[in-house]
């Protein structure tokens, strides 16, 4: 999103807002936090201190500090790729230590495997436009795949919106290989937000969006590349709130992930934004609900992501426990294993934000975080289906929320934060951290290349 070299960071802020802001849905729960974690999870011990193995402050070749909204965590092969709806990019003054904005457009950065930072100009085609939900995939021979959510205005109080359009475009070495829009039925309205993450197989790239027709049914809009040529199947549910997509483990085939309420509640229940897996060929037929809290109204989820774990699919969440003031947003897991839900498991009290990270040997990394204290974020790294002890890193910063979260290697979890230096004038930057996903003996860990 460009930036002018009159804005404040107040301006960036404002921002970044639709992207921490939490969907208002009624909630028929009246448990506790703690009972649940009591009734669904085993007491482990706790977290133990994060080791970073790599931690840097995002730059360009000149010295400028660079913020990118992390709608785009994703490493492959020794590079990274940071790809988000807002940017910011803060140039320094004489005094070397006073940063002021800048008024140069980009969507985001590529780290290359020598350690270098490249940012990513906005494609041509997309001058102008408000963007929201950037996906992206890994290709072939250091190539990334970049779906992009435009429309016409901001949203600035609810997360689900009428879109104009979808692009896709591909990202090679030397920039912009090709940026084309995606067509969309007529009689389709897309809506945020857009399901993560993307998934490439065979040469085909697969994306999800929630969608509607007009005047008809709610469902999913499932996108597929074929040669270069796009593909649409509008998939009907019984609504759609959220989306998501991945392979079955244990068949190959695509599973379609749906979020929406129980089309047949049970009797003097009230249903919303319930957890669904389906099968693209057979829909209707193939719907699996999701296990929700035993003996526990379901709380609503937000958030999902679906991944393929070996021969399982892992299912992460945030539950929208409102049975006190609090408000609260519960991390939870499940893993689903030849078409059985397994039962969920309560991964902390509270969190703003959940990434599942894909690790080897058949494992999972979910990623939360929240803020901690009033200006420090903690984020929590859980490897299973073992519920191990976890670690945790604890870091000061003023905007806490702020987290994406990737795959380095086995081991390995990249995270990244939001940091603000005040001097003179305000800044933002992205920090990156390089985490140990397991806890170590060596307190500096191992250097990563």
């Amino acid at each position: 999103m460009p930036t002018t070299a009159t804005a404040s960071c107040s301006t960036y802020v404002i921002r970044l807002r639709p992207m921490l802001l939490a969907l208002a849905v009624p909630l028929s729960a009246r448990a506790s936090v703690a009972e649940a974690q009591r009734m669904v999870a085993p007491a482990v011990d706790e977290p133990c201190a994060a080791t970073v193995v790599r931690r840097e402050t995002l730059r360009d070749s000149t010295g400028a500090l660079l913020y990118v909204a992390p709608d785009v965590v994703l490493a492959h092969e020794g590079e990274l790729l940071l790809a988000g709806q807002a940017t910011a990019r803060f140039i320094a003054n004489a005094d070397g230590h006073t940063f002021t904005p800048d008024s140069q457009s980009f969507v985001g950065v590529r780290r290359t495997v020598d350690g270098r930072t490249h940012p990513i100009a906005l494609p041509a085609a997309l001058a102008g436009a408000s963007l929201r939900d950037l996906r992206a995939v890994p290709l072939p021979n250091r190539r990334w795949g970049v779906l992009f959510f435009s429309q016409a205005t901001e949203v600035r109080r609810t997360p689900k919106a009428t879109s104009d359009s979808l692009w896709y475009g591909v990202l090679g070495p030397a920039g912009w290989e090709r940026v084309e829009a995606i067509a969309v039925p007529t009689d389709i309205r897309l809506n945020l937000p857009v399901a993560r993450p993307m998934l490439a197989r065979g040469g085909h790239v697969l994306a999800a969006v929630p969608a509607e027709r007009r005047g008809g049914s709610a469902g999913v809009l499932l996108l597929e590349s074929e040669r270069d040529a796009w593909r649409t199947r509008f998939l009907p549910t019984h609504g759609s709130a959220y989306a998501g997509l991945a392979f079955d483990g244990s068949k190959g085939a695509l599973r379609v992930l749906a979020v929406h309420p129980d089309p047949e509640p049970a009797p003097d229940t009230r249903s919303s934004n319930e957890l669904y897996l389906y099968d693209p060929e057979r829909m209707q037929n193939s719907r699996i609900k999701l296990s929700v809290f035993p003996a526990l109204p379901a709380w609503p989820a937000h958030d999902p992501t679906i991944l393929q774990v070996g021969r399982a699919l892992s299912v992460a969440w945030l539950a929208a426990d409102r049975s006190d003031a609090q408000e609260r947003r519960v991390p939870t897991h499940l893993f689903v294993r030849d078409g059985v839900a397994e039962p969920p498991h309560v991964l902390g009290a509270d969190a703003s934000r959940v990434v599942s990270v894909p690790a080897g040997n058949d494992q999972v990394h979910v990623v939360t975080s929240h803020t901690s204290h009033v200006d420090s974020v903690q984020v929590d790294i859980h490897t299973l289906p073992a519920l191990s002890r976890g670690v945790r890193l604890r870091h000061s910063t003023s905007f806490a929320e702020i987290m994406g979260a990737g795959r380095w290697n086995d081991s390995t979890v990249i995270v990244t934060l939001l940091s603000r230096t005040i001097t003179e004038a305000t800044s933002i930057a992205t920090e990156v951290f390089w985490i140990k996903a397991q806890c170590s003996p060596v307190p500096e860990g191992s250097r990563v290349p």
